[in-house]
């Protein structure tokens, strides 16, 4: 897994964070669920899906959302605020161009993005610990392209090296429910993605 370490500066009374958090279950781990394009974290690389490991050194991934919002919540102006998130990462080699990635990418006409619909278990990627389900955010470094199209592109000119780096599906994707628990979600993440209507095209590595 790769953890980064996001910070910003809250420089006024009125700045925003503009991120909130989730998690699926009591059971599951704290999730960024929201990056506000107001907040002073949008352009600094947070995504929702991302795992929270800690805020401001503390540990929250275990925790309540609550919990990672009043951390942020008691930091002054003018202060550093960390926020240390987890991702997904599959980095494999191609000893010779007749091995495949064995991976199949579509991109959602419901959910923004490129998802990861299968992994093939005799493909290079089986062994690694990306998941059916999750968003591609990077791939070898660079941000993953919105359209599949791009996606080859980028990976016919990777040669034998190739690293995928994913999150969870994004949180908000099949959140449209006011409810009250703050725990509760959708399950956007277990299972092969859905139907051709949902994901119209297809890509595979």
């Amino acid at each position: 897994m790769t953890v980064d370490v996001i910070t910003a500066v809250k420089g006024t009374v009125d700045s925003k964070y503009g991120i909130s958090f989730c998690r699926k279950t009591a059971e599951s781990p704290v999730m960024i669920k929201e990056v506000r394009k107001e907040g002073i974290f949008a352009q600094q690389g947070l995504v929702p899906g991302m795992v929270v490991k800690s805020v401001n050194g503390e540990k929250v991934q275990w925790k309540r959302p609550t919990d990672a919002a009043t951390i942020l919540a008691q930091t002054g102006v003018g202060t550093e605020v960390s926020v240390a998130v987890e991702c997904f990462t599959g980095s494999v080699h191609r000893n010779h161009k007749s091995q495949k990635w064995g991976l199949t990418l579509k991109n959602s006409t419901k959910k923004s993005g490129i998802f990861i619909s299968c992994i093939e278990e005799d493909g290079l990627f089986a062994s690694t610990e990306l998941k059916a389900g999750m968003k591609v955010i990077r791939i070898n470094g660079r941000k993953c392209p919105r359209k599949v199209q791009d996606v080859i592109s980028m990976v016919a000119r990777t040669g034998d090296d190739l690293e995928i780096v994913a999150v969870y599906a994004d949180p908000r994707a099949e959140d449209s429910s006011d409810s009250d628990d703050e725990d509760e979600s959708r399950d956007e993440v277990t299972g092969l993605a859905g139907s051709n209507r949902m994901f119209p095209s297809l890509a595979l590595l």
